[in-house]
């Protein structure tokens, strides 16, 4: 199975980027590792990063670092992210985005498994009501884009990790079009 995935970072995350990438290729992932960067490129990655092959950092894993000049909040560029990772990648089966303060612990197969029944997506660790102005200003703004909910969720679902099977990364553009209408009509998402 063809696996990408993505990671965001700038500043002192280029760490945790390093960790969760020795993590990956510790724990089986096979594929290629997208990092976009603002900033300064990660201290630890090769020039050869930036290169169309990429960097060679583990058995079967190749490493591309993207930059990054977009002026809001890297947390709110991710399906963008993501859905510029697929234009490159577009033979990856299943697409993954990551925040740098994840660390795999298990078999990344496993993880393969779970997603390739659908998308992945992560519980936030602390209990966020459904109530939560957060919480209700997206389900009311994904609602005006003309997205129904048919499942109201008293889970707090977590963007730091999403696993996406190629036929269904139209998640990306709902995901996307919500952020950017919340932002047009003036809601502070970060």
């Amino acid at each position: 199975m063809i696996s990408d995935l993505c990671i965001l970072t700038e500043g002192d995350h280029e760490i945790g980027a390093g960790v969760l990438v020795n993590s990956l290729c510790r724990n089986g992932y096979q594929g290629t590792i997208w990092i976009g960067y603002r900033g300064s490129p990660p201290g630890w990655a090769a020039p050869e990063a930036h290169s169309a092959k990429g960097w060679v950092v583990g058995q079967d894993v190749a490493l591309h670092l993207i930059k990054m000049d977009a002026g809001v909040h890297l947390g709110n560029i991710k399906p963008h992210f993501m859905q510029e990772v697929q234009k490159l990648a577009p033979d990856a089966q299943l697409l993954f985005y990551c925040d740098t303060d994840i660390v795999l612990n298990g078999h990344w197969n496993l993880v393969e498994k779970w997603v390739s029944g659908g998308c992945l997506v992560v519980e936030h660790s602390s209990r966020i009501s459904r109530y939560h102005p957060h919480r209700q200003a997206w389900a009311a703004q994904a609602v005006k884009c003309g997205y129904g909910i048919l499942r109201p969720l008293d889970e707090h679902i977590n963007s730091g990790f999403i696993g996406v099977p190629h036929d269904q990364t139209d998640i990306l553009t709902v995901w996307q079009e919500i952020s950017i209408s919340l932002k047009t009509e003036g809601y502070d998402l970060f």
